[in-house]
């Protein structure tokens, strides 16, 4: 990421970081349905949808992707001290979350944030599900589900 900073500029949106981070890590997966950003979603339309809203067509930044791919690895290596440990988290992710790189790794970064110091940390995994959880089509099971954990944060 620095040497392409250093060639096109931290504010360039490059192509080339754009295959290897999102093409390599996310869509290769679901390389066979043929459909760009099939990761996205596990309903056909709806990615067709997605790739023919203007609104999503958003690319990153070369500063963004740092950013992005910084804070995946404090996930995974902690590093950091939390301001507030009594603060609650929770992750709301799907078993094959290619941000989550493994069913194990998630386990690993909900035991990290422990570790670290928080002291009330929760998840909830969906099946059959894919990466954009409140596009899917139970997103209101997830939203309900997301509710509920602050619903339950706040009668504390």
């Amino acid at each position: 990421m620095k040497l392409l900073k250093a060639i096109e500029g931290k504010r360039s949106r490059s192509p080339l970081a754009k295959k290897l981070i999102m093409g390599v890590s996310y869509e290769r997966k679901y390389r066979y349905e043929g459909l760009r950003n099939a990761q996205t979603n596990s309903e056909r339309e709806a990615v067709i949808e997605h790739n023919n809203d203007p609104l999503c067509r958003f690319n990153f930044t070369l500063n963004s992707y740092e950013e992005m791919l910084r804070m995946a690895m404090l996930a995974y290596t902690g590093g950091y001290t939390p301001q507030n440990p009594d603060m609650p988290v929770s992750f709301f992710s799907v078993e094959d979350d290619p941000c989550a790189l493994s069913r194990r790794k998630f386990v690993e970064a909900m035991r990290l944030m422990k570790n670290i110091g928080y002291t009330d940390v929760r998840c909830r995994l969906y099946k059959g599900m894919r990466h954009d959880i409140l596009h899917e089509k139970e997103k209101l099971r997830v939203y309900n589900d997301i509710l509920r954990f602050i619903e339950s944060d706040n009668n504390k």
